[in-house]
């Protein structure tokens, strides 16, 4: 256990964290010292009241989440033959398939760290065609549309002008997304 850096006679407790001008200040110190400092820790009335609160062992922790999922025991993935147990000390899959094989389980985990276990995240966002590509086949569609209009197909002249404005309003809306 490391010492207080103010008194370097007692056992550190408190980790002091402190941020001056963008400079990150940090301190390790007893719990005299740091009320010595005005750190705001508790007295030691109010300090009885909140033990409870802030002297959780990591076992009991693991109590309480375990009292609230049932959790299927000897669970197995198939194609690595990873287990549930050895998910849980490591925190990691072995492969893909994992998280079908456990997936009853997760969603008990999921749900107590997240709140669901559904991902309500950003949508995903296509990567943007080069604008020259998008030129080069509205340069190719005006020239069928040319070729449509002199043959008098005005029913696909008329597709291929719908898309022509497509691309036109794409090239546009490309552009302007560049100049921001």
């Amino acid at each position: 256990m490391a010492l207080c850096e103010e008194c370097k006679v007692r056992e550190a407790t408190v980790l002091y964290i402190e941020i001056v001008d963008g400079t990150k200040v940090v301190k390790h110190l007893c719990e005299v010292c740091a009320e010595k400092l005005s750190l705001g820790l508790p007295k030691e009335e109010k300090k009885k009241k909140t033990d409870k609160l802030f002297n959780i062992k990591p076992s009991s922790i693991k109590e309480m989440f375990s009292s609230h999922v049932e959790e299927k025991k000897n669970l197995q993935c198939q194609h690595c033959h990873m287990t549930w147990e050895y998910f849980k000390k490591t925190g990691k899959f072995g492969c893909a398939y994992c998280y079908e094989a456990f997936y009853e389980n997760l969603k008990g985990y999921l749900k107590r760290i997240h709140g669901t276990y559904v991902y309500h995240g950003r949508p995903y966002r296509r990567k943007s065609v080069p604008v020259e590509n998008i030129i080069e086949e509205k340069l190719s569609l005006e020239r069928e549309l040319k070729e449509a209009v002199e043959s008098e197909d005005f029913e696909r002249a008329a597709k291929l002008r719908d898309r022509i404005k497509e691309l036109n309003e794409k090239i546009v809306k490309q552009e302007s997304g560049k100049s921001d």
